[in-house]
């Protein structure tokens, strides 16, 4: 066995859809980032690892190492391939705040060390996120 299959069997994929007041967000990327409770996103992250969805808001991103994660999509609006929290839509993967903010609370995704392949990781809602000024 090749270290290609050895890598595919070590790691998962997960998938899902990217929607948008009801319509499928074309174009967004979605990475899966360390968790972290907070769901902090550094300004200027790098978007170059994540998997782009297509037309349908679907995506998959592939050979995700065992692991605990945050899904995130970001709708990269100035073509810059970073994160500028003033003018990219985001949303993550989780639950609504119970405040009524009208954010998204991340959740967390576990890939184990068999290669879990884990669909229907949906993020239902994009959104600039509240500055702190």
């Amino acid at each position: 066995m090749g270290c290609e299959e050895v890598a595919k069997i070590l790691t998962g994929t997960i998938s899902g859809n990217i929607i948008d007041d009801g319509n499928p967000v074309q174009g967004a990327y979605v990475l899966a980032l360390a968790y972290n409770s907070e769901g902090s996103i550094p300004e200027g992250l790098s978007l170059e690892s994540g998997s782009l969805t297509n037309e349908n808001g679907r995506y998959t991103i592939l050979e995700v190492d065992a692991g605990d994660y945050m899904v995130v999509a970001i709708k990269d609006m100035g073509s810059n391939m970073q994160f500028d929290p003033e003018d990219d839509p985001i949303g993550f993967y989780g639950e609504p705040d119970t405040l009524g903010l009208g954010i998204t609370i991340p959740s967390r995704i576990t890939l184990d060390d068999q290669g879990d392949d884990i669909d229907n990781i949906d993020i239902d809602d994009m959104y600039l996120l509240p500055s702190g000024k």
